[in-house]
């Protein structure tokens, strides 16, 4: 009996975890902003982000002045948590070692931006310069309320894919939110 307790236990424990929300209602708020772009950018890119992944599952999202089921921060460096933020990026597009944002899974729902980066949700006016000289905050925000709602980054990260057009989901995050969440109720 002892050595089935301990195998279902093993079993149990290399199962893979599914981080998810346990509601479909979520509520999410801007605890600060970032100083380079507008609140009404910064807002209107965080409600895009929550816009694109509520077309594709059942869940719903709202904005709350304050202690949001999904918080978002601007913070740098130390900032209460394990993982501080590195400063501003290089300017040679080489972003593999520069941390932009980290997010909590499911139940914490935490979403940091390094607010020494500089963010921009004008990315138009941005191509045409010889350097990238400002981060892309839609495709930030995207991505970060995939994590938030439970995708690892292996799914995210394609979205920085470059003949992914910049605003939309991939089809394996689409597949993979899906699988989590399940489709929309029409």
């Amino acid at each position: 009996m002892l050595s089935l307790l301990l195998l279902t236990l093993s079993l149990v424990s290399c199962a893979p975890r599914i981080n998810k929300w346990s509601k479909t209602d979520l509520t999410f708020s801007i605890d600060n902003r970032r100083s380079g772009m507008t609140d009404s950018d910064t807002k209107k890119a965080i409600h895009a982000a929550f816009e694109l992944w509520s077309a594709v599952t059942p869940l719903t999202f709202k904005e709350v002045p304050s202690g949001g089921d999904i918080q978002f921060l601007f913070a740098s460096g130390y900032h209460g948590d394990a993982y501080p933020f590195d400063g501003k990026g290089d300017d040679m597009g080489d972003h593999w070692e520069n941390v932009l944002f980290h997010t909590f899974f499911p139940e914490i729902g935490a979403v940091h931006f390094d607010s020494d980066e500089p963010w921009t949700v004008d990315v138009e006016r941005e191509m045409g310069k010889p350097e990238r000289s400002k981060e892309d905050f839609l495709n930030a925000a995207i991505k970060s309320v995939g994590n938030a709602l439970g995708l690892s980054s292996s799914i995210t990260i394609q979205m920085n894919d470059k003949f992914v057009p910049r605003g939309t989901l991939t089809k394996d995050a689409i597949e993979a939110i899906q699988w989590i969440y399940g489709a929309p109720k029409n």
